[in-house]
């Protein structure tokens, strides 16, 4: 579903397949998009474009503060992961999802403090 991250001037977005998100088998997405509503209604808007490449029709979500790029940066290393991970060992998948849990924890954004620091 998440196939790539984006910079432009500067904003992080992050980029999905729209085909994927059309079949909406797991509910991943959708809990995604409420947050993404819960920050843009917060005051923390979040554009959304729709573009097609000449084979592939892709959602990317641009996230307005520059903290935003911890969470794109933590999305190109699940991307890779996922890429990669059937030439995993059992125990590189493990300490693969130890590094993530600690990395989020790492990163917590304090996403209120953001969006109060960002208010236009």
């Amino acid at each position: 579903m998440l196939i790539d991250t984006t910079y432009t001037g500067g904003i992080p977005g992050l980029v999905f397949d729209a085909e994927e998100l059309l079949k909406g088998k797991d509910e991943s997405f959708s809990q995604l998009f409420s947050k993404f509503r819960v920050l843009d209604t917060s005051g923390s808007p979040i554009t959304a474009d729709i573009v097609y490449d000449g084979s592939q029709i892709k959602v990317v979500y641009r996230f307005p503060c520059s903290e935003f790029s911890v969470i794109a940066n933590l999305a190109d290393e699940i991307i890779t992961y996922n890429r990669d991970k059937d030439t995993y060992s059992s125990i590189a998948r493990e300490e693969y999802e130890k590094h993530m849990e600690t990395s989020l924890k790492t990163y917590d954004l304090k996403i209120k403090d953001i969006i109060n620091r960002n208010r236009i």
